[in-house]
């Protein structure tokens, strides 16, 4: 199968219908906890972030730092911060949560409806507790 560069770097994940995962039941605990994996960067990337901007901003203000220098800091923090919140997707994309209740690990799966050029949706699903979530990604 010929990939296109967009599409690249996703896993080769076995296809699922939607009406699959009908048969089985949501498992929002394990949701949670997979999305809890990932939370603390992206909320420490966010938080530096905000910090670098508040106080370029008003180092800027009190005229400690040319409008020149403001920019370079504010663009100097973004660049690392997306880099860093773009390899945090990846790995997320090729996680594989632990289902709660069984305590094995999800069998990732494209739910085959709902794929588009600009997005992927997976479903992680355990068989032996028969439930499932879904995550979209954007790619």
């Amino acid at each position: 199968m010929d990939r296109d560069v967009k599409t690249k770097h996703l896993p080769e994940y076995p296809r699922i219908a939607a009406s699959e995962l009908a048969a089985l039941k949501l498992d929002r605990a394990s949701a949670r906890q997979f999305d809890r994996r990932f939370l603390g960067v992206e909320l420490s990337v966010s938080f530096v972030v905000c910090a670098s901007f508040l106080s370029a901003y008003l180092s800027y203000r009190r005229d400690a730092i040319s409008a020149e220098a403001c920019v370079a800091i504010m663009f100097g923090v973004v660049v690392p911060a997306l880099v860093v919140l773009f390899s945090v997707t990846r790995r997320r994309l090729h996680a594989r949560p632990l289902c709660l209740e069984s305590r094995r690990k999800m069998e990732p799966h494209v739910v085959a409806e709902r794929e588009r050029k600009d997005s992927i949706e997976i479903a992680y699903i355990d068989r032996g507790s028969g439930s499932y979530f879904t995550r979209l990604y954007a790619i």
